[in-house]
C-alpha cells in the first residue's frame, strides 16, 4: 500500500468516525423527548452520564434524576406534552461535544376542525447547549443548558446562538 492509498484511508476512517459520532448524538437527542414526555425515569436516566444535569438560568443545575420527579414536568406529562427538538450543529472534539439547537414543547391547545383531537400551541420555545462526553456505553449528557426565547433570557439564548454560530464558521 503506497503512502497516498493509506493516507486517504485515514481521512476516510477519520470521516466516517465523524459521521458515526453525529448520527449518535442526534439519536440521542431525539430520545430526549419521549423520554420525558412519558416521564420514563429510566430511559431519561440512559441518556445522561454520571453527575450529568440540567441547567437553567432560573433554577440553576438540577441533577437528572431529579427532573422526572419534578412536579410541573409531571402535571406537563399528565395533560400531553411533546419536547421537539430541532436539527441539532453539533461540534466534536475528542471524546467531547457540543450540540446546540432550538426546542419547542407543545402542550395541547384549542380544539381545530381537522383532527378529532385538540391542536397543539408552543408553551416554551428555548435554545439548548447540549454538553456530551463519549463513555463506555456511547455518547450521553453531561449538562444541558436551556435558556428561554422569552421575556429578560433572550439576550442569554440569543448569546448561545451567536457562540454557536461562531463554533459552525471554525468546522
Amino acid at each position: 500500500m503506497t503512502d497516498d492509498t493509506q493516507a486517504r484511508l485515514d481521512r476516510l476512517e477519520a470521516q466516517l468516525q465523524r459521521a458515526t459520532d453525529e448520527l449518535d448524538i442526534i439519536k440521542l437527542l431525539a430520545r430526549y423527548g419521549p423520554a420525558a414526555d412519558s416521564a420514563d425515569q429510566p430511559a431519561y436516566s440512559r441518556l445522561w452520564a454520571d453527575g450529568g444535569g440540567l441547567n437553567s438560568p432560573v433554577h440553576g443545575l438540577i441533577p437528572q434524576e431529579r427532573v422526572m420527579s419534578d412536579e410541573l414536568h409531571l402535571k406537563l406529562c399528565e395533560d400531553g406534552a411533546a419536547h421537539v427538538p430541532s436539527i441539532p450543529f453539533i461540534r466534536i472534539d475528542g471524546d467531547t461535544a457540543v450540540a446546540y439547537h432550538y426546542h419547542r414543547v407543545y402542550v395541547p391547545g384549542p380544539e381545530t376542525k381537522y383532527f378529532s383531537t385538540k391542536g397543539a400551541v408552543v408553551a416554551r420555545l428555548a435554545y439548548i447547549r447540549n454538553d456530551l462526553v463519549r463513555t463506555p456505553a456511547g455518547w450521553r449528557l453531561q449538562r444541558r443548558t436551556s435558556i428561554a426565547l422569552a421575556g429578560d433570557q433572550t439576550k442569554d439564548a440569543q448569546q448561545l446562538m451567536v457562540e454557536a454560530s461562531e463554533a459552525g464558521a471554525r468546522d
